[in-house]
Formats: structure tokens, sequence, C-alpha cells
């Protein structure tokens, strides 16, 4: 049973899990407790009953029931409960799955003993599985702990902010990655009872075989049986080959070289390298993907807005699970049975096809595994021995075999330039660090210093004359345009309410009659810009009026053409409009549609959506309330948001 994809999709529900609210501490670590007894006591029920009625095909069932099942218990204790935000660190907050998952090798193990033929131990199962496939994980966490805690003590997690942040924390997170593979061997060794071989003619063969690529040594599994071998290490001095005690033991000394042979085809062919390299291109390819999901997402809440009622985190939940199940099942797997392939044939030049196939099938046998068992990561063994002889019999397959792990590397190898050519263009891409800047009033300051014409142009704007920005704009390209209107833009955002939108009508003014040469970016701004004219001071003038009137067609095209989720502050602008034309049935009807495209908006975050829908409402109610009025009776001025009245 692996547990690679679980682990992987147990942080991954941890990660998304992490911001919600914790009922209180003794409730969450009694739901934890009792979540965990039940779940341990079920699966041992489950577990007794396969031992004495199950089959193989009932055994797999329950094995991957059970991984989904505790999956989903462990996702319902940090949704209901806030597990994930209580716990203090990675390696506290797996526990319980850690837990569950043990639970579950505990109870299988008779089941497995019986159907697979191998005796297990329920203390050796659970061992053997910790050590050889969560130790690894284990092992890291506390060291991720170690340096958010450093991070959080000494102020340097506010380096990963922003842009450039997100490009430091990918830099630093692969520099630990790989940090943490080259020496975790040292640690992983001892774990696994790790040792020298027996002395005698086949050490010092397969030490012969070894030399120069990897270290040679032997485990032990108490308990149980393993007939199996690995290649651990990326490092050419830290790489090394374990071999089971029990495969030197059933083995012929020609069959133990071929399995030797295989593991040092992972070595000698840099599969190890391979693998992290396609990790980095999955991790890259899911960045650029999310920003396609999140548009296919807009598009799907404006044709069936109920999926608004489904809670986000168990959505992002459902996406990123398909993502990771996806990478895994899909191009990886393509990736890795390349490379077993590539390994059989190192094995079979190395002790012979005979030898090699003979070893396959041995172990099957061995471990009581069907030789027709599919394997998403190995193919079954069948397949694999009649690949081999095929080899044997015409060497063109083996070396168009190797052509084609060659070129899924060349592959790789030009996505992961791809990437760094689209890194480096975007950190020399003056337009798209302004959009990411993390303090754009800092930034324009910054600019403004280093170019005299625009502070002029700024200074004059600031005062009421937008014609010096205009020159400046003109004089200028439109990456420099755009430049400044995302830097603008950004900073209206920081502003503490609406009467601060006031002074910087003309800026926005000077940028609205320039061609940006961004349609959506030119949207942005006639917007802002009708918004400061009709809610940026409390006694719009009749020119502001007109100014925001000949920009409400353009705006009214745009809110009916975009999703509602993007649309709801060009409604608001709109309604505004409306409200101060004394148009209050339009100006009502516009505020509904903001409020319902704010509520399927999921990139506003509570606080802000809270605020923004206590403004809608108070707007909408004044509109309903003049609407009501009689001729001659007073009525209720446009509600602003001023964050601090005076």
């Amino acid at each position: 049973m692996g547990a690679l994809l679980p682990v992987l999709a147990a942080l991954l529900v941890l990660q998304v899990f992490a911001a919600r609210p914790v009922a209180d501490a003794q409730s969450t670590v009694l739901a934890a407790l009792l979540l965990v007894a039940g779940w341990a006591l079920g699966v041992i029920g489950v577990g007794n009953w396969l031992a004495r009625h199950g089959d193989r095909r009932a055994l797999r069932a329950v094995e991957r029931g059970g991984q989904l099942g505790g999956l989903a218990v462990f996702a319902l204790l940090c949704w209901r409960w806030g597990w994930a935000a209580w716990a203090p660190g990675w390696t506290l907050a797996l526990l319980p799955w850690v837990l569950m998952h043990a639970s579950l090798w505990w109870g299988l193990a008779p089941a497995i003993s019986r159907i697979s033929g191998v005796p297990w131990t329920r203390r050796a199962l659970v061992l053997h599985h910790l050590r050889f496939e969560l130790a690894p994980v284990l092992l890291v966490l506390p060291i991720i702990d170690l340096c958010e805690w450093f991070g959080r003590e000494f102020g340097t997690l506010a380096w990963f902010s922003g842009w450039q942040g997100l490009l430091l924390s990918l830099l630093g997170g692969w520099l630990l990655v790989l940090g943490l593979l080259a020496f975790l061997p040292l640690a992983l060794l001892p774990l696994w009872g790790a040792q020298p071989l027996p002395p005698g003619e086949l050490r010092r063969l397969l030490e012969r075989d070894c030399a120069g690529i990897a270290r040679l040594c032997l485990w032990r599994s108490a308990g149980g049986a393993v007939h199996n071998a690995l290649a651990i290490g990326i490092l050419p001095r830290l790489r090394w080959v374990l071999v089971s005690d029990d495969l030197l033991a059933d083995l012929p000394a020609e069959q133990v070289r071929a399995v030797i042979g295989h593991e040092l085809g992972h070595h000698r062919h840099g599969h190890l390298w391979l693998y992290l390299a396609f990790a980095l291109c999955a991790m890259l390819a899911n960045w650029l993907l999310l920003e396609w999901l999140a548009a296919l997402g807009e598009s799907l809440l404006a044709r069936w807005p109920e999926l608004a009622a489904l809670p986000e985190d168990w959505l992002a939940i459902a996406v990123l699970g398909v993502l990771l199940l996806g990478w895994i099942r899909g191009p990886f797997a393509a990736l890795s049975r390349a490379c077993e392939r590539q390994a059989d044939l190192a094995g079979a030049q190395l002790a012979g096809t005979t030898a090699m196939t003979s070893a396959l099938q041995a172990v099957a046998r061995l471990s009581g595994t069907p030789e027709d068992e599919p394997s998403w990561r190995h193919r079954s063994i069948r397949e694999r021995v009649r690949f081999l002889r095929a080899c044997a019999r015409n060497a063109e397959l083996a070396a168009a075999h190797h052509r084609l792990v060659a070129r899924m590397r060349l592959a790789i190898v030009a996505f992961l330039a791809v990437c760094a050519l689209f890194v480096a263009s975007l950190l020399l891409d003056p337009v798209r660090a302004a959009r990411q800047v993390a303090d754009p009033v800092q930034e324009l300051a910054a600019w403004s210093s280093e170019e005299p014409a625009l502070a002029r142009g700024l200074a004059a704007a600031d005062h009421g004359d937008s014609g010096p920005l205009i020159a400046w704009l003109g004089a200028v390209d439109a990456g420099e345009r755009q430049r400044l209107a995302w830097l603008q833009l950004g900073a209206i955002e920081r502003l503490g309410g609406d009467d601060e939108l006031w002074p910087l009508r003309h800026r926005l003014a000077a940028l609205a009659v320039m061609r940006l040469g961004d349609a959506s970016l030119e949207l942005m701004v006639d917007n802002a810009w009708a918004y400061a004219l009709v809610a940026g001071s409390a006694e719009p003038t009749a020119q502001d009026l007109a100014q925001a009137r000949r920009l409400l067609p353009r705006l009214e095209q745009a809110a009916e053409r975009l999703p509602p989720a993007a649309a709801h502050g060009l409604w608001d602008t709109i309604a505004c409009i409306r409200f101060l034309e004394r148009d209050w049935t339009r100006a009502a009807q516009a505020w509904e549609r903001a409020l319902a495209g704010l509520a399927a908006d999921r990139r506003q975050d509570g606080r802000g959506r809270e605020e923004h829908a206590a403004l809608y409402e108070r707007r909408l109610g004044a509109a309903r309330t003049n609407a009501a009025r009689q001729p001659g009776e007073a009525l209720l001025p446009l509600p602003r948001l001023l964050r601090n009245p005076p």
C-alpha cells in the first residue's frame, strides 16, 4: 500500500483548511481523539472480516477505500473543528492522519498475510510502512516547522510577500528540498537499520558492480517478508542501493545482481533528478493553470450562480486534488513506467535478460503478487518480462526506449527553460511588477523622484491641471502608461474612504483620455474616474456628473458582458451615477446586481466582502427610500464609504 498520494493529499487538506476557525481547544482535541479511535475500531473490524472471508480484489478495494475514507475523516476534523488552524505546526497537525493510516495497516495485517501468503505481524507491518513510506515526510516536517517559527520570530516571513516574495519562496523552497534530499539518506539509513552485507563472494561481486556509482547496504525486516531493493540519494558520494535480507536469502546470486543492476540503473540514468525536475514542472504548470481555473470558475458561476453556495475550501480541495491526482496518475505515471523499463534494461545488461526476467517473476511469487496485476508506476510483471524478452530478440527496441526517455528528459528541460524565460520576462516587465508591488504608494513616490517630468505632471493634476500629466503620458510608451495606471489603481485600493478619491480625479482623467494599450486596464481606469467624480465628494458638481454620464454607456456595456463576480464594482459606479440623476429605479436595479455579483466574487476576503455588502445595502436602501418619497419631501444623499468619518 503506497502512502505517497495519501500523504500529499493530507498535507493539501492542512494547507486549504489552515484558516478555518477553531471551535475551541478542548472540543478540537476531543474530536480528534474520538474520530481517530472510532476509525481505528472500524478498520480493525473490517480487517478481521477480510482475514476470514476476503480475496485479493476485496483487499485492494478496502485499502483504497480506507485511504480515501481516512482522508475524508481528516478533512472533516480540519473543516468542522478547525484542527489545521489549532495544531501548532505541520508535524502535530498531520498526527491524526498518521494514526488513522497506521490503524489501517494494523487492521489489515492479518488479511494481507492470508491473501498474499506473506506472513506479517501487525506491529511489523505498521513499522515497515512508517519507516519506508512516511519517515521521509515525518523527518522533513519538523524542519519546515522550525523554518516557519524562525520566520515568525525574526520577521523574515515578510520577505516572501508580493511577486518577488513568490519567486524567493519558490527558489528557497527548492533549495531546501534539494538539501534535504541530498542529506536525508544519512538520517534514513540508521532508521532503516542499514548495515554492510555479510562477507563472501556475493558481497564482493555486488560491490564491484556498484563501484563508482553507489554504496551497497542491507536492511532487515523483522516480523514480515520484504523482497525488494531501492535506490536513494542524489549526490555522487551520498548515493546508496539497499537490498533486503529476504531478497538476498531467497534469490540466486545472478538474480540478486539483476535486481541490484535495476537500482543502479536509476542512479546511472539520473532518474531521481528527473523525478525532481518533473515535480518542479508540475508545480510551475499548476501555478500557470490556477489563473485559467479561476477564469473558468468565474464563467461557471456566471452560468450556474447556485454554485456560489458551495463551500470555497471544499471546492479548493476538489480542484487541487484533481490536479494532484491528474499529474501523478497521468504524466508522472508515464515517466515512471518509462524509467522503470530503462532500469530493467540496466539490470538485464548487468546480469543478463534471463536473470532479470527470472528475478522479476521470483519477486512477484515471493511477495504474493500475481504477474498480471497492474501497477501504475511499473507496469505488470508480465508486461515487463515480455518487453525484456522482446529487447533481447531485437536490440533496436531497447535503443528506441532509451531515446524515448531522452526525449522525455529533453521535454522537461525545455519546459523549465521556457518557465525560466517567462520568469525573467516577469522580473524585467515593469507593468507586471507594478501589478504585484507590495506598496504602490511608495513605488509611485520613488518613481516620481527619479522622473522629474512625471513628478511635475502628478503635482499639476493634484492642483486641478491634468495637461502636464497628459503631455508626459503622450511622450512615453504604452508600457510606461500601463505601469502608472496600475500603480495609481493599486494606490487607490489602499485609500481609507471615498473622500480620498476626490484629489485624484484629475490624475485619473489624464489616464482615461490616453490609450493604454490594454482594454481591461482602460475600463478599470474609466470606472475609477467615474466613481471618483460621483462618490469622491459629498456634493458632486454638474460638470462632474456630466463627465461621469459620458462614461456611463461604456461602463454599462462592460458590466453586461463581464461575469457577475467581476462586474459588481462597475454596477456600483453605474448605480451611483443613476442615483445622482435621480433615476431611483435603475439605481436600485444596479445595486441589486452589484450585491449578486459580490456574493459570487471569491477574490474578496471576508472583511472586504462584508464592507462592500454593507455599503451596497445602504445605497440600495437610500435609492428605494427616495423612490417612495413624494414630490417636495427631502431626499437621502448618496451613502459614501467613510472609514474615518469626521
